[in-house]
């Protein structure tokens, strides 16, 4: 699984896109690397991008273990805005269980969008507040 991490300062969000084929040890990679100072310090909302990654390999005991890491990390965590891009049925479900289980668990809000455009609106309207 690859991933690229990028910084949109104007709309004050980061982005992840992803490609290849899903894998835990790849979204651990990402998530790591995010909860770097560099990157929490600017306590910015964050659009992952998944329409381009095969998630056919994912298992749902990987998304628990992706929510497990997150709670171990839990006090780095800012209340932002997650959106999730998940352009096929099954990436769109996988999200969705990863929203089900962080929420309440996770200070972050979390959604899942199957529209690019939706998901950014989405996090425009967070920063505009």
């Amino acid at each position: 699984m690859e991933y690229r991490i990028s910084v949109n300062h104007e709309e004050r969000f980061m982005e992840v896109k992803t490609q290849g084929t899903a894998a835990t040890e790849g979204f651990l990679s990402f998530i790591s690397e995010l909860l770097a100072p560099s990157y929490l310090d600017l306590q910015y909302n964050l659009l992952i991008e998944m329409s381009e990654l095969d998630t056919s390999s994912l298992k749902s005991n990987d998304i628990r273990n992706i929510v497990g890491f997150l709670e171990l990390h839990k006090e780095k965590l800012s209340p932002t805005r997650h959106a999730i891009v998940a352009a096929t049925p099954l990436a769109f479900g996988f999200a969705r269980m990863y929203q089900i289980l962080a929420d309440g668990a996770l200070p972050m809000s979390i959604q899942v969008f199957a529209l690019r455009d939706k998901a950014r609106e989405w996090l425009r309207d967070a920063a505009a507040s």
